[in-house]
């Protein structure tokens, strides 16, 4: 388990989704890692899908918390770093910033990584022409 959900009594409110190492690799043929940039084994490296976190508990640490929770299993299970997709286009560059305060280090930049997912951009609607930036945090 290496995945958090935060809930209060209203219900779900957060949720860090995240891959352990050896369940992640075989991505959409479009969405191309750069494993030989890790400088850890693939089978070695967790992966940071998703994190949401409800308006009303953004900037109060839950994202922070429920990403170390994740980061803790994956050592547990003899993880060495996990990698992630930054949205450049983050609304005033949050993806970044939070990644960046978790450890994270930039990799390399992919134009039009979301282009062939069936996804509904909030910046770019339907296909998502956004870059990624792979990142890594190595523990």
């Amino acid at each position: 388990m290496c995945s958090f959900v935060l809930e209060d009594a209203e219900g779900i409110k957060g949720l860090r989704l995240t891959y352990p190492p050896e369940q992640w690799i075989d991505r959409h043929p479009s969405q191309k890692t750069h494993p030989e940039l890790w400088g850890a084994p693939a089978s070695q490296v967790g992966y940071f899908q998703s994190l949401f976190i409800a308006d009303e508990y953004q900037g109060s640490g839950w994202g922070q918390r429920l990403s170390m929770a994740s980061v803790e299993n994956l050592k547990k299970l003899g993880a060495t770093a996990v990698v992630c997709h930054s949205w450049d286009e983050s609304p005033h560059n949050s993806s970044r910033k939070y990644l960046l305060k978790l450890g994270f280090a930039p990799l390399i930049s992919i134009a039009n990584y979301w282009k062939a997912i069936d996804y509904e951009c909030t910046r770019c609607g339907k296909p998502c022409l956004c870059t990624a930036t792979e990142m890594i945090l190595r523990f």
